[in-house]
């Protein structure tokens, strides 16, 4: 009986703490299907779509090696894996958010048509969408996990208050959080949100999730091994291919893809 193919977690940085999941034995009904590609920092900005696969550049070989290990492919297709994950990826949603509470609280709301045009151009122009954009065109099965907000009680709290502090229901955050879901789904891309049980009452990924291996320092980007534990259940918990025998390739069919009229404000510039 052949293997099922494994489960792809690909991105930046972000995905160590999902290896240091895994390793700790956090996710014991997926752990040992559970593989890793991509670079951490600049680097990943190296990896670009050619002929259907993700490659890297020159600058970006050796990071690539680190994260795919001894054993791992060198470039990445879409027959590869039956789940791809692209985890924390540069779509950096509370920098997203911030931006546009602080604009609706100087000019109030904008009509929901121009939110949804704003958000799916964010969307679209980040590079683990044009990733997944093409795997799903070509069968495979694909998600989106955004960065998680920063972590709450890691730096001094005025410093905190200033840089990162959004009231939880405010008209951005409601109006966001409902209208990714909705972009995710009619894209045929899933685009897995923070469960509301990890966020503060500040739009803060609560403390208790914050990194604790060395070097711990002023880090309110990196999450801990739980929280990517918590991530990664919630998300493959919605796929139903994803049980320990899942098939070995996938037969979702991708819905059509829907083209955004140009944005009426320019509001938040590509990352």
């Amino acid at each position: 009986m052949p293997l099922a193919k494994p489960i792809y977690v690909v991105g930046d940085s972000h995905i160590a703490s999902v290896k240091l999941a895994v390793d700790a034995g956090l996710l014991p009904e997926f752990g040992d299907r559970i593989r890793f590609w991509g670079a951490a920092g600049p680097a990943y900005r190296g990896l670009y779509l050619k002929q259907g696969r993700i490659v890297a550049n020159t600058l970006a070989v050796e990071a690539v090696d680190v994260v795919r290990g001894p054993d791992g492919p060198t470039d990445l297709g879409p027959e590869d894996g039956a789940l791809f994950i692209f985890y924390g990826a540069r779509l950096r949603l509370g920098a997203l958010l911030m931006e546009l509470h602080e604009y609706t609280e100087k000019v109030g709301p904008v009509s929901s048509a121009v939110l949804e045009t704003l958000l799916r151009s964010w969307v679209q122009t980040k590079r683990a969408y044009t990733f997944a954009r093409s795997f799903a065109d070509a069968g495979a099965n694909v998600m989106l996990v955004p960065t998680a907000l920063p972590t709450a009680g890691v730096i001094d709290a005025q410093q905190e208050a200033k840089l990162f502090h959004i009231p939880r229901h405010s008209w951005a955050v409601d109006r966001c959080f409902t209208l990714l879901d909705s972009i995710g789904r009619s894209e045929g891309i899933p685009i897995q949100l923070q469960p509301a049980e990890t966020i503060t009452d500040q739009m803060m990924t609560r403390a208790e999730f914050k990194v604790t291996q060395p070097p711990e320092g002023r880090d309110v980007v990196h999450k801990s091994p739980e929280f990517a534990a918590v991530m990664l259940r919630q998300a493959l918990a919605g796929i139903p291919i994803m049980t320990k025998a899942a098939i070995s390739k996938s037969s979702r069919k991708k819905p059509a893809s829907k083209k955004s009229e140009p944005s009426k404000a320019e509001l938040v510039s590509p990352a």
